[in-house]
């Protein structure tokens, strides 16, 4: 096991000066930049390259699909390779790792954005084959309700259940051809109103790294989710797959209750077989079989019973004293069949119907008698994989990780003793602090001068300025006053600049507003709510030329304020 010498260790870098990967990479980066503004009649030599920082806010599939929308329009009016930082958060993380999945996305972003509409018009995976891989990563880590989400965040609303790393993007950043890419999250017990502000909230990862940006605590991307003591690994764990981060990074899509109820009815779907109308043409011929035969299959041990009882149990009834009770009792229950290996009392065997088949039963026989073995040898593993997420949900356990931070309290180091004593952190949604990631662009180390914020929120589209404004003020970070008339809440103008001395300029740029959608804003945020899972064709290619519409309308304010961005 590594351990720490002199307050550094063989994992974790303890600097709050960036990558060498992220300082290459932007380095390259700056020649695009240059070529870009000259081609935009800006002179700017290598030297003097303003450094430009695209915000996507979260917004579930609006958000991904309005900040594909906007890079699309980006690239066709020749301003995307002036961006030097793509940074986002919810559901502007999930165009960003698809897009980084083309190494040379920013030449290629109609090919992007084409593929992003075929996606979103697939039809999902079937319930079966996406339970199978929620099974095996909950077998395979820690158990939390991210698992579960970002399966359904998957199959459900991206249509992609992407199980590539994101460390894999390093190539599409390091050549210098497309902006570097931020994605956030936050500590889940900082979150609360008197914490937020606080230093140990904000959460980064980049294909380099990833850590606690407060502290100047790094590690590599790749071992994110490994078990770490005193700063060395102790176990090693597979790197997080681009799915399970989706699911991290969008997992505050609606209320809690909103999810707490959809997440328990999947839960209670897949146990209790509801969804077998959606399975493949041969699972529906094997539970056909079933029903054929009439073989008695439903066990009545106490595990089973205690186990049916509990999926039948609404979100209030689980989380009640009783509902919590009656799961301790199947979790015990569980444990006593692991112990003494009798999974269930099974019906009598089953024997062949007395009458002369019909045509087909006989074979459908015979397929019950080797389909039986499979399905019951599962179900006690069912049982445990539903035991565990509906304890997640009464605890509402979210993107439960490894702390690499454990038992890393030395003298010579920033890491708060409470957070060294946490064998493990709970990564979730940056927009339950802030719905755009201002503070990571606003590190000091990256020199951001300019900043192009998307909107995609629901509600205020100035919520998340205001926020920003408080963090700084509490953080003593530079950023300029936010006035905006109350009126302009709901009936907000198409472009925003916001500016003062010494500190970066922002160009916001709510998503609906009154120069894309004249009078309608009200119907164009009910037609494209958060929580809705998809849109359709027609509202996706409608949503796209929303987004598209807000860079044509501001191209010139952005040109403009790229110009006055250029270092003196």
């Amino acid at each position: 096991m590594d351990t720490i010498e002199n307050g550094t260790s063989a994992h974790i870098r303890w600097s709050k000066e960036l990558s060498d990967g992220e300082k290459a990479a932007t380095k390259k980066r700056k020649t695009f930049i240059a070529e870009c503004l000259r081609r935009n009649s800006i002179k700017c030599d290598l030297d003097k390259v303003p450094c430009v920082a695209l915000l996507g806010s979260g917004g579930g599939v609006r958000a991904m699909i309005a900040l594909m929308g906007t890079l699309s329009e980006l690239g066709r009016a020749d301003l995307l390779d002036s961006i030097m930082y793509l940074c986002g958060v919810s559901g502007s993380t999930w165009c960003m790792s698809s897009v980084y999945e083309d190494i040379n996305w920013s030449k290629n972003i109609k090919k992007c954005e084409d593929k992003l509409i075929e996606y979103l018009n697939k039809p999902s995976q079937t319930p079966l084959s996406v339970w199978q891989k929620i099974q095996l990563a909950i077998e395979e880590g820690v158990c939390s309700l991210t698992i579960l989400w970002s399966y359904m965040v998957g199959n459900h609303m991206i249509k992609e259940i992407n199980e590539n790393n994101l460390s894999k993007h390093k190539g599409a950043c390091e050549n210098g051809a497309n902006p570097y890419p931020i994605y956030a999250a936050v500590e889940k017990s900082n979150i609360t109103n008197d914490k937020k502000n606080a230093s140990g909230t904000w959460f980064e990862f980049t294909p380099h790294d990833a850590g606690f940006i407060d502290y100047g605590a790094f590690v590599n991307t790749e071992v994110i989710g490994s078990q770490f003591n005193n700063g060395g690994l102790a176990t090693t764990k597979a790197e997080q797959t681009i799915c399970y981060l989706r699911g991290l990074w969008g997992s505050a899509l609606a209320n809690e209750y909103e999810i707490k109820a959809y997440i328990k009815d999947y839960i209670s779907s897949w146990f209790t077989g509801k969804h077998e109308e959606e399975e493949e043409d041969d699972t529906k011929m094997e539970l056909q079989c079933l029903r054929s035969c009439a073989v008695p299959v439903k066990c009545t041990c106490e595990c089973c019973t205690a186990a049916e009882f509990i999926a039948t149990l609404s979100v209030e009834e689980l989380c009640s004293e009783a509902g919590q009770k009656e799961l301790l009792r199947l979790e015990e229950l569980l444990e006593e069949c692991k112990k003494n290996g009798s999974h269930h009392m099974l019906p009598p065997a089953a024997t062949p119907p007395a009458s002369p088949p019909v045509e087909g039963r006989e074979m459908a026989y015979f397929r019950v008698q080797s389909f039986i073995p499979s399905l019951v040898s599962s179900a006690y593993e069912k049982m445990v994989i539903m035991a565990k997420l509906m304890k997640s949900l009464v605890s509402w356990q979210w993107g439960t990780t490894h702390n690499y931070l454990y038992k890393c309290n030395t003298t010579d180091n920033p890491v708060p003793k409470e957070l060294a004593e946490k064998e493990f952190i709970n990564l979730i949604d940056a927009g339950l602090a802030i719905n755009s990631a201002y503070p990571l662009v606003l590190r000091p180390e990256r020199k951001v001068n300019l900043i192009l914020s998307f909107d995609f929120s629901a509600g205020n589209p100035f919520e998340t300025l205001k926020q920003t404004a408080d963090y700084c003020k509490a953080n003593k970070i530079p950023f300029p006053d936010i006035k905006v008339n109350k009126h302009e809440e709901t009936k907000p103008s198409g472009c925003y600049v916001f500016k003062g001395p010494n500190v970066p300029t922002v160009v916001h740029i709510p998503l609906f507003n009154t120069e894309n959608c004249a009078g309608e804003i009200q119907k164009y945020r009910d037609t494209f709510s958060t929580f809705k899972p998809s849109y359709g064709k027609d509202n996706v290619e409608d949503l796209l030329k929303v987004s598209k519409r807000n860079v044509q309308n501001n191209k010139n304010i952005i040109l403009g304020e790229l110009r006055k961005a250029v270092l003196p």
